[in-house]
Parts: structure tokens; sequence; C-alpha cells
């Protein structure tokens, strides 16, 4: 039977911010994983489906369809905007919470609820309870920045497969820090499209995003820990993908020695960070997306 995912979109970074994040959307789950092309290049599937999108103005309308239709759906939470009434005087209030500035010892843009993500998830804060393939590839920007990343892996990975002393065997890789699974079944295809078997495994701090990763069947397993200290065994993985999670942790020694700590002697590790200093990033930081240097 053909699955399908029912969710309300997130708002976009275009200027129609919200404007289209009240409707419902129906979409058909991959059957497949997105893989490279080898002629061009391009991050594509077999799967029609997945260009298949369905709007609707309520929730009810989405799952009449859904059952009028035989499909078997799953409906993704809705975390509604909480709006918090302010006055002017609040500006001005003694315990009002003062911002400023970050500095690379404490680099992430959210809250202290950074430290207890089940608050941030009861507190509805999306940067915890938003899709992450809705964000990664809702836009053509943001998609053109995933794909370019996953080609990257694709050519990291090909390139580490020529030289690994491991052949043949079925390989081990970790996602640390891998919230939804995105690019741990981007990893997955990569190794398929190699003719390679491997065992994906991901771990993350955020219990509602590692749900989201487990149930992929092709994640064999995931681990609720934090990267300071895991409960994996020594020498455990043959590839560790840690893709934009080390900007996020103020103190990156100990996460930096638990990642050395999990690879196998010859294996691979991938650390992806933001090239803050880039033009684009600027002009984020400094007009397109001023909140995101701000933290409490």
């Amino acid at each position: 039977m053909t699955k399908a995912r029912i969710f309300q979109p997130t708002k976009t970074a275009m200027q129609s911010g919200r404007a289209r994040t009240q409707g419902w959307v129906l979409a058909l789950a991959p059957e497949s994983a997105r893989g490279i092309d080898p002629l061009m290049g391009w991050t594509s599937s077999s799967d029609m489906g997945q260009q298949v999108q369905l709007t609707f103005a309520t929730l009810d309308e989405a799952i009449e369809y859904a059952k009028r239709t035989g499909l078997d759906f799953e409906v993704a939470d809705s975390h509604a905007r909480r709006i918090r009434p302010r006055a002017y005087a609040d500006n001005f209030r003694p315990d009002r919470v003062r911002y400023k500035l970050m500095d690379q010892r404490n680099s992430d843009p959210l809250s202290s609820a950074h430290l207890s993500p089940k608050a941030a998830i009861a507190d509805g804060n999306p940067w915890y309870t938003e899709s992450q393939l809705d964000v990664a590839l809702g836009t053509k920007g943001n998609r053109f920045a995933t794909e370019a990343r996953w080609r990257q892996l694709d050519f990291l990975v090909s390139s580490w497969l020529t030289k690994s002393s491991s052949q043949g065997g079925e390989l081990r890789i970790l996602d640390a820090g891998c919230g939804d699974g995105l690019d741990l079944n981007m990893m997955g295809g990569i190794f398929a499209g190699a003719g390679r078997k491997a065992s994906l495994y991901g771990c993350d701090y955020n219990p509602l995003r590692l749900a989201v990763a487990g149930k992929n069947p092709a994640v064999k397993g995931v681990f609720l820990t934090s990267l300071a200290e895991t409960p994996i065994a020594p020498q455990s993985f043959d590839v560790i993908l840690c893709n934009h999670v080390i900007e996020h942790i103020e103190d990156t020694k100990p996460a930096l020695r638990e990642l050395g700590r999990m690879l196998r002697p010859g294996g691979m590790l991938i650390v992806g960070v933001p090239n803050e200093g880039c033009m684009m990033a600027r002009l984020r930081n400094h007009v397109l997306q001023r909140s995101i240097m701000r933290t409490r």
C-alpha cells in the first residue's frame, strides 16, 4: 500500500513568510533513496511519486482524500506558532530578556532550552519540531544548497572507498547528530550506488527527531545521547558523518574526542560546519536573517 504523509508546510525565507502555512499538504512517502546521477551529478530518484504534493484547506479534507484513495497515511503534528502579547513598555522592564551578539564560545542561536530538548519540544520551538525534510527541500534555494552538500558527500565517500582497505565487507555508518535522518538516508543511497553493503546508525539528543529517523526501515539503530559522552563502543564505525552539529556545541573538544573514539582505524570522519566568513553568510547574518546573530 502506498504511504503518504500529511503535514502543514513551514514558513519560507521569502517575503511571503507564513502566508502559505495555513493549509495542509499530502505528500507521498519516498519508496527509494535518492542517488547521485552518474552523468550529470544531480540528486535524483526513480520514484516519481516524490514529485506529487496535494494541498488541502483543512486537515479533515486531506484525511478524507487519503482514506478515499486507499493511502496508508500518517499525520505530522502541527506546532502552532505561539503569539505572546507584548507592550512597548516591556522594553523597559528590569527583568526583560537581554540579547547579545554570538561569539565562538556560545554560538547556538537557540535559547537556554538548548540544554533541555524536551522542554523546547513542549514549548513548540520550531528548531526542534519542524520537519527537516520540508525545510531542506521545501524551497528552491534550500534544495539547491542541500543537494550540493549531498554531491560533496558522494565525492568524499567515493574517494574514500577507492582507497579503503575494507573491501567487500559490510560497513557501519553513523550520522552523529542525525536529526530526522535526512543525511543518513542519503548516505545509504550513496553506498548502495557504490555496490557496498552498509548498516546505518544515527544518534541525536532530540528524542522527537530521533523517533523520525528510527522509522526509516533502512536505519538499523538509533541512540538518544549527547555527543560529549555516548554509550557506543570504541572503534564501532567505518564512516562517521557529523554535519552542521559541532557549531551548536559550546565545548567542542569532548565531542571531537568522542567521534575519534568511535571511529575505526582507517575509517573516515566527515565534519561539516558553516563558513561564516563567506559573503553569503555575512549577507544572511547581517541583512536577511539578523536574528541568527542573537542568543540568550
